[in-house]
């Protein structure tokens, strides 16, 4: 399957990346690019070459919320 169009590249937690790729038939879907991926179904040295042009955004870790000291105290002190 041939994919012409791609969007809206970011680096994962493991370093893959996901993007959305326009499928022929089903529009804009989520893609995650893995060159290690043996299925050739979507080209992926052309997903590659495609991303080659473009910026992919970093990984963001997620923020740990901050805790109420009393709560997480009253937790511990259930367990």
């Amino acid at each position: 399957m041939e994919i012409k169009e791609i969007r809206n590249p970011s680096y994962t937690a493991d370093g893959l990346i996901d993007l959305e790729i326009k499928h022929p038939d089903y529009g804009w879907i989520p893609y995650t690019l893995d060159m290690s991926d043996e299925d050739n179904t979507i080209d992926n040295n052309k997903i590659k070459s495609m991303l080659d042009t473009m910026k992919v955004a970093e990984y963001v870790y997620p923020e740990v919320p901050q805790q109420d000291n009393k709560e997480l105290e009253d937790i511990i002190g259930s367990l």
